[in-house]
């Protein structure tokens, strides 16, 4: 459960498999795809108590094709039991309703953050990727009390824009926090005027509607997964409400023992994991001896001079980025949510070498997912265990102080705005319990280390504790946490099968290709760069990218390009060569266009040159469109510069 600033890589990393464009040559998704042609469409909607409100799933902005296969509504719930006022407020809530007509363990879920959407995984992709555990089980989504999709919706746009603000007007720390405390003060103010009762807003009331919720489906016992502060959520409605519960499920796990927020997530430890897992592997460490250092010295250099890097942020036009050190950390640290940790080592040699190619999409990520929910999220942590001032003077290694410290005063800002009582001490005990349990971790997750699941498995009797060694934050987006989960909920006294979890660390690195004519009378070499896979010997894909080498018979540049598009699976619509830079000392032409591989839309760039042995071809295909001009102006001319003619 990061905090503040680092809240936002925390809802971000829920949603990264979605932003993540996919290179293989198939037709892109269409959005408006129905989420199923199943047996789904045709059951019957179950039965609703008193606290239900039907709605169309329109109405809680998710896609209407899911009134097919899903009950959509509100849950109105008490806003502050504790108190025992009269006040009531509203959870949107979705059930997806298992395709046998017959939920074996209804399962909820509850999403991290605090303050995280809800309704994320309310997409066709998501069902189709959860098929086995839809066969059998209703999966209920729900949005947390103010959060997006509730009422009230506890946003603070103004502080949630204050970073972009930083970023495109230069402003200075002082005025960056001045401005945002500011921002969530009149925020505060402005709920209390309205009459929010922001001290319940917190884990204890938060685990009590998901029992309400639980009545209003009619349901005798849930299944419950939780996903970073899901965990925490998870753990204190196991301790305040077992009875509601037959299987419980802790994905990222957030002790509810801690008794500071900041003790959750270990800054300098989760990026020193990596530099670790880099030294520990030949070819990383070869290509990058000293990752820590480099990126030392290349924010202490972005600290002097801000760089500026366009990133479209969907607000029609690039958005100009000064990109401080500061930034650039929050950037990187981003990349550790992301599961491309292996990638952050060849990210930061390219940023200290003037590629910033690297830091766009995760720029576009960050500041393109503001948090949605920060009086909520706030809310939660000063009313459990808030940072304190002990924490602010905590000693911290310089290279990740700037980004710890702005962590911890932005909780102090908060709090100190809040005003909102405190749980009591026993909301900090371990949770003991016999309900059967699996928790899930990732060995190089950034935002929840290790310690604290393994702390929290050790008071539940009957817990399956399972480490992924290279896992980022969450492991049941993937193909195999999926299958664990799977196999989980449908038997939760049998420990699963664990063999598709992959062994060791591994990093990236850059990869040699190699092309060379029919008759081995020429080649071609180049460097793709850290995070692709080599395919064959000339060609490498991975992430939004492809490369490919191709060498042909010696002959007139522009004929020989435009017979060999005849046979490339790539529809360039305009094949106009001009001049190109010079390549392994060869002037060179090029063709820059949008296109499609396969149908999938993408930016082709092909550079072409020759000598007397031959035509040598170097095709780029980049399908994320947003980052397209960057990858051009920063990524291409650096893979151009490895290239060089090989011998046969």
């Amino acid at each position: 459960m990061p905090t503040s600033r680092s809240f936002r890589a925390a809802i971000a990393a829920s949603v990264i498999l979605a932003a993540v464009t996919s290179v293989a040559p198939v037709a892109a998704q269409d959005p408006s795809a129905s989420p199923a042609a199943s047996p789904a469409a045709s059951v019957a909607p179950r039965t609703f108590g008193q606290a239900w409100t039907s709605v169309g799933c329109a109405d809680l902005g998710i896609l209407a094709d899911f009134d097919q296969i899903a009950d959509c509504g509100y849950v109105t719930v008490p806003e502050n039991r504790a108190a025992g006022t009269a006040d009531t407020i509203k959870l949107g809530v979705m059930r997806i309703r298992a395709t046998s007509g017959t939920s074996l363990a209804p399962i909820v879920k509850g999403a991290g953050g605090p303050g995280g959407d809800g309704f994320t995984d309310a997409t066709p992709a998501w069902v189709a990727a959860n098929a086995a555990i839809l066969k059998d089980h209703d999966v209920v989504l729900f949005t947390q009390r103010g959060t997006n999709g509730a009422q009230p919706h506890l946003d603070c746009p103004g502080y949630s824009m204050r970073e972009l603000s930083t970023a495109t007007q230069g402003l200075t720390p002082e005025q960056s926090r001045e401005s945002g405390r500011a921002a969530f003060q009149a925020c505060v103010a402005d709920y209390t005027a309205q009459g929010v009762d922001l001290g319940a807003y917190n884990s204890a009331e938060n685990a009590a509607d998901i029992v309400d919720i639980k009545d209003a489906l009619d349901y005798d016992t849930i299944a419950y997964v939780g996903e970073s502060y899901g965990t925490q959520l998870g753990q204190f409605l196991l301790r305040d409400h077992p009875e509601a519960l037959s299987a419980i499920v802790l994905d990222g796990v957030v002790p509810v023992t801690k008794t500071s927020e900041v003790a959750v997530t270990d800054i300098p430890g989760s990026f020193q994991r990596v530099w670790a897992a880099c030294a520990a592997d030949a070819a990383c460490a070869k290509a990058y001896p000293d990752p820590e250092g480099t990126l030392r010295k290349t924010i202490e250099a972005l600290d002097k001079k801000p760089a500026k890097v366009s990133v479209d942020l969907g607000q029609g036009s690039p958005t100009e980025l000064s990109v401080d050190g500061n930034l650039a950390m929050q950037a990187m640290f981003l990349n550790l949510y992301t599961g491309e940790y292996d990638l952050l080592p060849a990210r930061v040699y390219g940023l200290a070498a003037g590629d910033t190619s690297a830091l766009e999409p995760l720029l576009r990520l960050y500041f393109g997912n503001i948090a949605k929910a920060r009086v909520m999220h706030f809310a939660i942590n000063c009313t459990d265990d808030p940072a304190t001032q002990a924490d602010l003077e905590a000693k911290v290694p310089a290279l990740y102080e700037r980004l710890y410290r702005d962590n911890v005063q932005d909780s102090l800002d908060a709090c100190a705005a809040l005003k909102v009582p405190q749980l009591p001490d026993s909301s900090d005990a371990l949770v003991t319990s016999d309900i059967p349990a699996l928790v899930l971790q990732g060995g190089m997750d950034p935002a929840t280390w290790t310690d604290g699941g393994d702390s929290v498995a050790a008071g539940l009797t009957n817990a399956f504790n399972i480490t992924f060694p290279a896992g980022g934050h969450l492991q049941s987006g993937s193909a195999c946490g999926t299958s664990i989960l799977a196999a989980f909920l449908a038997d939760p006294t049998t420990a699963p099968d664990t063999s598709c979890i992959p062994a060791g660390v591994p990093m990236a690195s850059p990869v040699q290709l190699v092309a060379t004519n029919e008759a081995k009378t020429a080649a071609v070499a180049a460097t793709a760069p850290a995070g692709q896979k080599a395919i064959a010997p000339e060609q490498s894909q991975g992430g939004a990218l492809v490369v490919a080498l191709t060498v042909l018979p010696p002959g007139d540049i522009e004929q020989t390009v435009a017979d060999q598009l005849k046979t490339m699976p790539l529809t360039v619509e305009d094949p106009t060569m001009v001049d190109g830079p010079t390549v392994a000392g060869l002037p060179s032409k090029r063709i820059s266009s949008a296109g499609a591989l396969s149908g999938q839309p993408a930016g082709i760039d092909i550079v072409a040159f020759g000598d007397d042995n031959g035509v040598y071809l170097v095709t780029t295909v980049y399908v994320d469109l947003k980052s397209l001009d960057i990858w051009r102006t920063d990524g291409l001319p650096t893979l151009l510069k490895t290239v060089e003619i090989a011998k046969p």
